[in-house]
């Protein structure tokens, strides 16, 4: 390992509080299925966070700013001869206005090329296109009052990244809890989805992937798009096509979605 990577491992170990604020926005694919990286090696330059697929990077500046403008005007133009657009923004600026800051990279991110599925992704979504009626059901979650919007955002960019659309979706599934979510409610009735509510229990009987303790911790089961997609889909984790994708909307709020190819149909679209 050299020097320059040990050094990217070591700052992704000690993040400060702007730049973990903004991973936690960054990481995932949540912004329009772009990939980011932390610490990113270039040429002998570590970038704060870098999205490949876009050639973009974002830096975050403290109060050193101001006493090294040489060096950073020197490393901007560095970054660029790589093809990179540079965005720099205050610490104090992410911290306190993220919303503002997350509006300008999807602004440029609105502009780039879609982002390329993932390995798991192209893979499995490739195998299960080779079935004409192929179905699969759509396993959702969101954060209370997540508009429409951004739902849909979310059911969209994790449809197109196995190669599917809406025309494949049976039926959606999530937690009894969220069956009064009005954006939910909103897009299922946009396109004709019946939407299954599990209760906690049934939730948490089911092998997933991805458990999360935080989301057992709230809503009694460790999985819930991924687990209701598995119930309705008559399938198990072997049957994700997308485990969890993960999608936050401009105004903060997050969307996420599991797909499921249907073993068992004993309903029909409408459920």
């Amino acid at each position: 390992m050299n020097n320059k990577t040990e050094l990217a491992r070591k700052l992704r170990q000690n993040q400060t509080d702007a730049e973990h604020k903004l991973w936690q926005a960054l990481r995932n694919r949540q912004v329009l299925g772009f990939k980011f990286r932390r610490q990113y090696v270039i040429d002998g330059y570590i970038a704060d966070f870098a999205c490949v697929e876009a050639k973009l990077i974002i830096e975050l500046d403290g109060g050193q700013h101001l006493e090294q403008q040489a060096y950073d005007k020197q490393r901007t133009h560095a970054l660029e001869q790589y093809g990179f657009t540079v965005l720099r923004f205050w610490n104090d600026t992410v911290l306190q206005h993220i919303a503002d800051v997350l509006g300008v990279v999807y602004r440029f991110l609105e502009g780039a090329p879609s982002p390329q599925p993932s390995p798991f992704n192209r893979e499995r979504g490739a195998s299960l296109m080779q079935s004409e009626d192929v179905k699969v059901v759509l396993g959702l979650g969101c954060d209370r009052g997540t508009p429409a919007k951004s739902i849909e955002t979310a059911i969209m960019h994790a449809l197109q990244s196995v190669g599917l659309s809406t025309d494949d979706v049976l039926a959606t599934a999530s937690i009894d809890k969220k069956a009064d979510e009005i954006g939910l409610l909103s897009v299922c009735k946009q396109f004709g989805w019946d939407c299954t509510w599990y209760a906690a229990e049934q939730l948490k009987e089911v092998d997933v992937p991805n458990p999360s303790e935080v989301v057992m911790k709230y809503v009694g089961t460790p999985s819930v798009g991924e687990a209701a997609a598995i119930l309705r889909a008559g399938g198990s984790q072997d049957d994700l096509v997308v485990e969890k994708y993960k999608y936050r909307g401009e105004d903060g709020k997050n969307a996420t979605v599991s797909i499921c190819k249907v073993k068992t149909s004993p309903f029909d679209r409408r459920g």
